[in-house]
């Protein structure tokens, strides 16, 4: 097995662990909401109480980092400088590594335009630096360089990506290096080199997910006692993408129009219902098709779109009633979908469909264009 065949088993298996641990915790934080609303007949057990709510939301970000290296969390991309990138990393990265490590900063461009998640580009190169800090102990150099490459076919980094030009960032250092062993591993959540007790965690492996949902790629050059070499590809943002987000209001628009976002994956669902109604929208949730139907039932004349996930329709014959509600043709139907398999959407009057995992700005296109009666 290949090293990114073993790498995207793991993310499977990963992905699927941080979906089923965040119902957990949903119980676990809901459970302790409920007791601090009635603190005052616990007063002395509130203590364990925030202590308990603490360590499950610690843990829920660790899932979110899993859902990260899975490539299954949502990111909303934008036209950002990577120029201007790094530059202000300079100020700030300057700051946390320490008085003994030099950085040095080299762009060979003025512009380098590429569609990315602007949080987490930063968090990629943040992790990358302080792994290179706790490399260099002693002190050293940390250099970050930004260029262009045009991948014509003959760049063994890039092999399998589609051709044309990228942005590549390299983040070097001086320090101990990894030897060929380890190398091989470093992207395995919670893998680490460093001394027992002297951390380990999702590091390089949320590093590899965020670069692999950008559609980039990325290359690690290391040997002991020479330091360690991060070279990381990300496509450049055509002339098309440019006019597309310039003119979002027009092509990604969100909406005023009331919603009924259905399903059973609390996490998706939460995710879900922040992105549309970051867009605009007035958004109603359920997590089951009893509920949803209720919900339609109640306030049918406002609900625009129903957003639902497909793994509900067979449940106690929820299908009939759906297409029975769906005869209403001011209110539309996306299913989304946990496969490819378009036969059950083309059974539902008016529905379309979209496959997890989802794209944020694909749904968000997807919703208005179907509100609007268009087709994509």
């Amino acid at each position: 097995m290949s090293r990114s065949q073993k790498l995207e088993c793991i993310g499977t298996l990963a992905g699927g662990v941080a979906h089923d641990f965040n119902n957990i915790l949903t119980v676990i934080i809901g459970a302790c909401t409920l007791l601090e609303m009635n603190a005052a007949d616990y007063p002395d057990q509130m203590p364990f109480v925030s202590r308990i709510r603490n360590y499950a939301e610690r843990a829920a970000q660790l899932t979110q980092d899993l859902l990260i290296f899975s490539r299954r969390q949502a990111v909303v991309m934008g036209p950002e400088n990577l120029v201007e990138v790094f530059h202000d990393m300079h100020r700030f990265l300057g700051s946390i590594i320490g008085e003994d490590i030099q950085l040095i900063t080299d762009q060979q461009e003025k512009t380098v335009m590429v569609m990315v998640d602007l949080g987490q580009i930063e968090q990629v190169l943040m992790n990358l630096a302080a792994n290179s800090r706790d490399a260099m102990p002693r002190g050293g150099v940390l250099r970050m360089r930004l260029s262009r490459v045009t991948n014509d076919g003959a760049l063994p980094h890039l092999e399998g990506c589609p051709l044309g030009d990228y942005a590549l960032m390299t983040v070097s250092d001086t320090g101990t290096g990894i030897d060929r062993e380890n190398l091989c591993r470093i992207y395995e959540p919670y893998f680490t080199t460093k001394e027992l007790h002297a951390g380990a965690g999702l590091g390089l492996s949320v590093v590899y997910g965020i670069i692999s949902q950008h559609n980039g790629a990325i290359h690690v050059q290391s040997s002991p006692g020479e330091g360690t070499l991060f070279s990381i590809y990300l496509p450049i943002c055509d002339q098309e993408e440019m006019v597309m987000s310039e003119t979002g209001a027009g092509l990604l628009p969100g909406g005023t129009e009331t919603i009924l976002l259905v399903d059973s994956d609390p996490v998706m669902l939460k995710i879900n219902a922040s992105l549309l109604e970051g867009a605009g929208y007035m958004v109603l949730t359920a997590s089951d098709g009893l509920e949803a139907q209720e919900l339609l039932r109640r306030g049918q004349e406002a609900i625009s779109l129903v957003v639902l996930d497909e793994a509900l329709l067979p449940v106690h014959d929820l299908e009939t009633c759906w297409r029975q509600l769906a005869n209403d043709d001011k209110i539309k139907f996306m299913l989304l979908q946990g496969t490819d398999d378009a036969g059950t959407a083309r059974t539902m009057k008016g529905a379309a469909r979209i496959t997890k995992p989802l794209d944020p700005l694909l749904l968000l296109e997807q919703v208005r264009a179907l509100i609007d009666g268009r087709t994509l």
